[in-house]
């Protein structure tokens, strides 16, 4: 597995635990290329530079998210692995959360990504399946939502656990939907690819419906608390739909068509992630 210390690599090796070996390459530098790929059956890909506004070289982007796959991956199949999987992301549809019906993404959505994250993931998407062609190898990519979870880095599910921690009301603008998936079930996929040597591209979230509203109740009921839903009328709403706020009240979300081993890679609801780390939060407070 590629990307050593990674929150999603980390989290890997905890959810397999002992049932399979996993070991960690960095490829922070150049010593990867000395790495014998041979004994392993498959790689698992997780190192990347996610989307940061406070990285602005666009050549770092594609050299990290396109080239280095592309290498770790021509490595590995010359050297008898079987399986790659690639760890890419929603954002290669290129969306943002809508306000006006068009959140959805289904099997027929076309790729047109519009960030330097984006835009190197889908390249290299697309160099790895050009390897594909030419090479006798099973190759899954994963377009993951947001992910959510214990320890995770994500600025949006801190937002969300601050304020159905601390908001006597939250505005509510509009009803939406948002994609994201617990990193127990991300684990969970990524655990059945290896194992079945699932090919393919796999868009996964939680199968729920949830939107804002939903998570921030879970969250206050987790802490033992109200929250109120205060309906803001149309007229005074306007103010809201401002980009920023568009994971708030926006709608971005896979729809139907996806078909992801029927669903067992769910292994927690978000009612229950939030609820266990409610419970780890009052032991630290002890």
């Amino acid at each position: 597995m590629t990307g050593e210390g990674s929150y999603v690599g980390r989290s890997f090796m905890r959810h397999v635990g002992g049932a399979c070996r996993v070991d960690e390459v960095s490829v922070r530098d150049e010593a990867w290329r000395t790495h014998d790929f041979s004994p392993y059956d498959a790689v698992l890909h997780v190192a990347a530079i996610v989307h940061q506004p406070r990285i602005q070289d666009r050549d770092l982007y594609f050299q990290v998210n396109r080239d280095l796959p592309r290498e770790i991956c021509r490595k590995a199949v010359q050297e008898g692995v079987r399986q790659f999987v690639f760890m890419s992301t929603m954002a290669v549809y290129g969306r943002s959360p809508s306000y006006e019906g068009a959140g959805e993404i289904t099997p027929a959505t076309e790729c047109r990504p519009g960030t330097p994250y984006g835009e190197s993931k889908h390249a290299a998407e697309g160099d790895l399946l050009e390897l594909r062609a030419r090479h006798p190898f099973r190759l899954g990519i994963v377009r993951a939502p947001m992910v959510y979870g214990a320890e995770c880095p994500g600025n949006y599910f801190r937002r969300l656990m601050w304020m159905g921690r601390r908001l006597p009301v939250f505005p509510s603008l509009r009803d939406n939907r948002l994609s994201m998936i617990g990193i127990r079930n991300l684990c969970e996929l990524l655990r059945l690819i290896i194992q079945q040597e699932a090919e393919g591209v796999h868009c996964p979230d939680d199968l729920d419906a949830y939107g804002t509203q939903d998570r921030l109740g879970a969250i206050a009921r987790a802490f033992d608390r109200d929250i109120r839903m205060a309906r803001i009328p149309a007229p005074f709403s306007g103010w809201l739909a401002l980009e920023r706020l568009g994971s708030l009240y926006g709608d971005l979300y896979y729809g139907g068509g996806f078909d992801h081993f029927n669903g067992r890679y769910v292994v927690d609801s978000f009612q229950t992630t939030v609820a266990a780390l409610a419970t780890g939060l009052r032991l630290q407070a002890r």
